[in-house]
């Protein structure tokens, strides 16, 4: 079976991006838990937090923003050159940052460019009487 560009472009475009934005969630969550687990000097713990709350917010919108994807984008990487560049307690702390650092990074930037939005049902008409509508 051959596999052209347009065909892996098509596959990219019906990805469901539901997949993506649990994937951020789990590393913003993962990343917040790790400032408790084990040693951060101060200024990883604050990297670790400010990433991990900002991704925690901004993930869950992720749906049909691109703008939301370069956010965690930069975040990422934000994170992984912080752990680089600022001093460190312990060898776990570096890796742990470079690794959620750089997943969050690829994750935003490699994901599907466009969500696939599951259709719902309309509502009924009277469901907007409560509403003065």
């Amino acid at each position: 079976m051959k596999t052209t560009a347009l065909s892996v472009r098509g596959a990219l475009r019906d990805l469901d991006i539901g997949a993506a934005r649990d994937m951020n969630l789990g590393l913003a969550s993962w990343a917040l838990l790790s400032v408790f687990l084990w040693r951060h000097s101060e200024p990883q713990f604050l990297a670790t937090v400010v990433v991990g709350v900002l991704v925690a917010i901004v993930a869950p919108f992720q749906v049909a923003s691109p703008r939301v994807r370069k956010i965690v984008m930069t975040a990422g990487a934000l994170l992984a050159a912080a752990a680089i560049a600022l001093p460190h307690s312990s060898h776990v702390t570096l890796w742990n940052n470079v690794a959620v650092g750089l997943a969050l990074a690829a994750i935003a930037f490699f994901g599907p460019p466009h969500g696939i939005v599951a259709p719902s049902a309309p509502a009924a008409a009277g469901d907007y009487e409560a509403l003065g509508m």
